[in-house]
């Protein structure tokens, strides 16, 4: 992966994570998975951009607002960071238990302090995402 695709890739994340979280939930859960396959066309097989893309696109779309259980938080936080399986699958599970660590305490810190608002949520989440894909592309 160039330079440039890892700028591309490591802003727009974070970027389009929080306008769909805020104005138009259509530039997190499509746009922002299909710009992430762009950048991985020619430098992997069209069965990983798929499953990547797949993945990103499936995970997006998932709750995990207030009235979502934590159970299935935890779950659906572990899928924000599956996608690198399709990259590099040892690397990817670790990344995807990491992710639902991360994002579930920052959850939690979110529910008792107004300082950790949803916007910072939203930019740690869509940063992971990108670092994730760069990491297992560069494995």
């Amino acid at each position: 992966m160039s330079e440039p695709s890892m700028i591309v890739l490591l802003t727009l994340g974070p970027l389009l994570w929080m306008i769909g979280g805020t104005f138009w939930k259509p530039a997190r859960r499509f746009v922002w998975p299909v710009l992430a396959g762009i950048t991985l066309v020619g430098g992997s097989s069209w069965w990983v951009w798929l499953g990547v893309v797949g993945t990103m696109i499936g995970a997006n779309c998932l709750p995990y607002g207030d009235r979502t259980p934590w159970w299935l938080k935890v779950i659906v936080f572990a899928g924000l960071g599956a996608p690198v399986v399709w990259l590099d699958p040892i690397f990817g599970l670790w990344w995807a238990l990491g992710t639902a660590v991360v994002l579930s305490a920052y959850m939690m810190l979110s529910q008792r302090y107004n300082r950790a608002t949803h916007k910072i949520f939203e930019f740690i989440a869509g940063g992971l995402q990108a670092m994730g894909i760069v990491l297992g592309v560069l494995r």
